[in-house]
């Protein structure tokens, strides 16, 4: 399905109630702010063919640049291809889209003006990352989250995302966890991988302590049955902006 970005802001708005930054936290990304408002955004019609866009000056995103880019693995114009975004409009909410018969990827890449420099995700305590998901309506969704420290080593993590609330990424489940220096980092990166038909929200990326409670069951299903109230119209039709 699609969702119409101004329109899934106000249900949004309830939902964060469910999450909130712990003491201390490094926030990485609260997807308030956009070099052009309201929306920075991406969009593929043809397979094999990516789009990305990078915005820069940002006082919410870790750096100061957030960079997005958007490879369409499967689907074509006849299908309506797929959409990545980030949107002001409401609480700040990055989004993924896939409409049927397409699955495409959104990568979301924080680095700065090519490294961070050295952030350290260790501050306060930290033992995870966390990011809160507002919306999903389908399984099969998954989020790999990689972390590059200053010497180049880099570990990463995939997690299914079977439902709304805090999904949390601990350092140590990291691989080639021992190895990186999580107090010394250049580089992150978020990979949204969809399916079919998917539709994701997200509207914060921080560091945490310690796993969130486990979602409850059906979550993911009573969400899906929210969202078919919304007005089920094309994803923004219109091209990425360009600088």
């Amino acid at each position: 399905m699609r969702w119409k970005l101004g329109a899934v802001a106000g249900m949004l708005g309830a939902l964060t109630l469910m999450g909130g930054k712990p003491a201390q936290a490094v926030v990485l990304d609260d997807y308030s702010c956009v070099e052009v408002p309201p929306f920075q955004f991406v969009e593929s019609t043809f397979s094999g063919i990516g789009a990305t866009d990078l915005d820069t000056g940002l006082a919410c995103a870790v750096g100061g640049t957030r960079h997005l880019r958007l490879d369409n693995i499967l689907g074509d114009i006849n299908d309506g291809g797929a959409s990545g975004a980030v949107d002001t409009l409401g609480i700040g909410t990055l989004l993924h889209s896939n409409n049927a018969n397409v699955d495409s990827r959104l990568t979301v890449t924080y680095e700065g003006g090519g490294v961070l420099g050295g952030v350290d995700l260790l501050v306060g305590g930290a033992t995870d990352l966390q990011l809160t998901v507002l919306a999903i309506d389908l399984s099969g969704v998954t989020i790999n989250i990689q972390v590059t420290d200053t010497g180049g080593d880099i570990a990463n993590l995939t997690l299914p995302i079977t439902g709304i609330g805090l999904n949390s990424f601990a350092f140590n489940t990291f691989t080639n966890f021992a190895l990186t220096d999580f107090s010394q980092v250049d580089r992150i990166r978020l990979i949204i991988d969809g399916i079919n038909s998917s539709d994701l929200a997200i509207d914060l990326l921080q560091t945490g302590e310690g796993p969130p409670g486990v979602p409850e069951p059906g979550t993911i299903l009573l969400l899906g049955t929210g969202l078919g109230v919304l007005p089920l119209v094309s994803w923004l039709r219109r091209r990425q902006k360009r600088h």
